[in-house]
């Protein structure tokens, strides 16, 4: 947890730096220009300039990261029968569990979406920051996450490490969703289709 609060510390400095270095640079031309004192703009105080300003941008990041927020949209469709029921679809990007989005702050996502009662879940990339091993507990309050019909997850870039047996396990898995066999009648078979693989 301390290595990730740093690195974004870390991060948010960098930031405010670099905001403060271009806003110094016009700053010291309009001083030259209009005869200002340069020391104003002297390196430290704008090191503790930045490091009084990061603080609170990271504080505000770590909130916003651990606070759900909801949009609801109406969607309609012509792959569904005139006669459907609507269809309660949530959907939740982006969570990167980690040492900083674990058990507290998934729970109050999942109180977010029971409240809306959905009858798909799904769940859209870069779900997991580092590895699954160290996040079961994570894994445990997911699982109680609520769908009547269906739950699925649509890995992004950084579930990709993970080991290579469980690698070679989603490539068979993949490439048996392929087959012909394999396809479904659901209303919604061929109709969302893998970016990656198109199966």
């Amino acid at each position: 947890t301390v290595s990730f609060i740093w690195m974004g510390y870390a991060l948010m400095l960098v930031l405010c730096l670099i905001a403060l270095d271009v806003s110094g640079l016009f700053l010291r031309l309009g001083g030259c220009l209009f005869g200002a004192d340069a020391a104003l703009f002297s390196s430290a105080r704008v090191l503790r300039l930045a490091f009084l300003l990061s603080l609170p941008v990271f504080c505000w990041a770590v909130y916003e990261a651990r606070t759900p927020r909801t949009v609801h949209l109406t969607l309609t469709t012509p792959y569904l029968p005139a006669n459907a029921e609507p269809l309660e679809i949530v959907q939740i990007s982006d969570l990167h569990i980690s040492a900083l989005i674990g058990p507290q702050t998934l729970e109050r996502m999942r109180d977010v979406v029971a409240e809306k009662e959905p009858d798909i879940l799904v769940l859209v990339g870069d779900l997991v920051d580092g590895n699954m091993e160290e996040r079961e507990a994570d894994a445990a309050v997911m699982r109680t996450f609520p769908a009547r019909m269906a739950k699925i997850a649509v890995t992004g870039n950084h579930e990709a490490i993970i080991d290579p047996a469980v690698w070679e396990q989603v490539q068979a898995e993949t490439a048996r969703r392929k087959h012909p066999s394999a396809r479904s009648d659901h209303p919604f078979a061929a109709k969302i289709r893998c970016g990656q693989c198109g199966g």
